[in-house]
């Protein structure tokens, strides 16, 4: 990636964020639970970490004993955080600490997962994690538990609508929405074409952010249109579809506890 595509990225990835995660403009730091820049120069998530810890403060939490480290520091707080870590790091965090350990976010505090399971290691329901992120970890309300969705290929990302909707006063049905120059279109798998509003297909994005990249990308993951033709609903991976994606870095770290976070130059 050349200057001029970086430079776009970096405003692509602060202008999602802020739509999407502080839709009130609240100025939160970010506790990031997956390696820092440094440690995994190929990852674009964790150059979006870098960045945005860059603008509202925070550190990332990743080698040696991170969850006891997570912990005190959760317990510590004083003023509302934004937890941004892949499903997995989530999973092998509450399952570290103590079942009956719980935290109490301060109000106004955001959880936001990504990468799904990848069908590997201990899987939990998004439900279920999300009821984890209301019971141990404290946040106050479920519009505050986000997914983020995006890859190594696009230089913006998608996002829970339900902050956003919430600080527009819409009601309807969660999905994933991203900004205006991001588009997805939801295909036929057997003829290509276009498939009919409900059916799952595989997901084609075309994001115009891009510079001097491709400019559409054909996904194996699985969705649906959203019934009013604004965003989509992601049901995972499509059958038979090869594992890949940032929670896969997660899993590497929690079997390499003493080490830390190897690069693999995944999202």
């Amino acid at each position: 990636m050349d200057a001029a595509a970086l430079d776009l990225y970096r405003v692509s990835l602060r202008a999602g964020f802020r739509r999407f995660v502080v839709p009130d403009g609240a100025a939160l730091p970010i506790l990031a639970l997956l390696p820092p820049p440094a440690a995994l120069p190929h990852s674009s998530l964790s150059f979006m970490l870098g960045e945005l810890i860059t603008d509202y403060g925070g550190r990332f939490f990743w080698e040696g004993n991170w969850q006891e480290e997570l912990s005190r520091t959760l317990r510590l707080l004083t003023g509302p955080v934004i937890v941004f870590g892949t499903a997995f790091a989530f999973v092998h965090f509450f399952d570290v600490m103590d079942e009956q350990q719980r935290f109490a976010l301060p109000p106004g505090s955001r959880v936001i997962e990504t990468g799904g399971f990848k069908g590997r290691s201990r899987e939990v329901s998004r439900d279920d994690l999300y009821a984890l992120f209301l019971s141990r970890l404290g946040v106050g309300r479920r519009t505050h538990c986000l997914s983020e969705y995006g890859m190594s290929e696009m230089a913006s990302q998608f996002y829970d609508s339900v902050l956003h909707d919430e600080a527009q006063g819409i009601h309807r049905v969660e999905r994933k929405i991203g900004p205006p120059w991001l588009r997805t279109r939801v295909v036929d798998p057997v003829t290509g074409e276009e498939a009919a509003p409900g059916q799952p297909g595989l997901l084609v994005h075309y994001d115009l952010a891009n510079l001097n990249s491709v400019l559409a990308l054909q996904t194996e993951d699985w969705g649906h249109a959203a019934s009013d033709g604004d965003g989509f609903v992601l049901l995972g991976r499509a059958p038979g579809a090869v594992l890949r994606g940032c929670s896969l870095t997660a899993e590497e770290m929690a079997s390499q506890p003493e080490k830390g976070g190897g690069g693999t130059g995944r999202r």
